[in-house]
């Protein structure tokens, strides 16, 4: 929801901050589920990853990534994100976009990893989990669309407007000679 929030929310300037106080928002609270699932997972494992199976050691290692990664781009993101007009904010973005959907990538493929772990005392879940990544994928869809239009929209809308100023100059300046 953090990068939904973001992308789609960003491009409409009337929201001004509100998409970034959302997007924080929902980033925090993701980070601190994601820590209790990593800590539940440490708990699980009973701090052994030598006694795992080779599926629940990929599943696990998978896991310890995707939680350094997301407290890489926590920290990043909190004490060394450049002023807007910086010249190096155009790193830090590719930094911060690509690290935070790859976490979610990772976050995604592990939890069905998770639930292939489990068997089918958790199929309930696997399902429920799928319908959930799918409805946020249509969303996620159906709002690049509508951002999509409404962008276009507002390019010709610029076009138009500064045509308009444009043959205004040249009328007046017409009127000059």
């Amino acid at each position: 929801m953090g990068a939904i929030t973001a992308r789609y929310l960003k491009a409409f300037e009337a929201s001004g901050s509100t998409w970034f106080h959302l997007h924080r928002a929902c980033q925090i609270l993701a980070y601190l589920i994601g820590t209790s699932g990593f800590a539940l997972g440490l708990f699980i494992s009973n701090l052994s990853l030598s006694s795992l199976s080779p599926s629940a050691f990929l599943h696990a290692s998978i896991g310890i990534a995707i939680f350094v990664s997301s407290t890489v781009q926590v920290l990043v993101a909190v004490f060394l994100r450049p002023h807007k007009r910086h010249g190096s904010r155009i790193f830090w973005n590719i930094f911060h976009y690509v690290v935070g959907y790859g976490v979610i990538a990772l976050a995604i493929f592990n939890m069905f990893r998770g639930f292939s772990i489990s068997g089918s005392y958790y199929h309930s879940w696997k399902n429920a989990y799928f319908g959930i990544i799918v409805s946020l994928g249509c969303l996620a869809l159906v709002l690049e669309v509508l951002t999509c239009c409404f962008l276009a929209c507002k390019r010709r809308n610029n076009q138009n407007q500064k045509k308009e100023i444009s043959e205004d100059d040249n009328v007046a300046s017409h009127q000059e000679i």
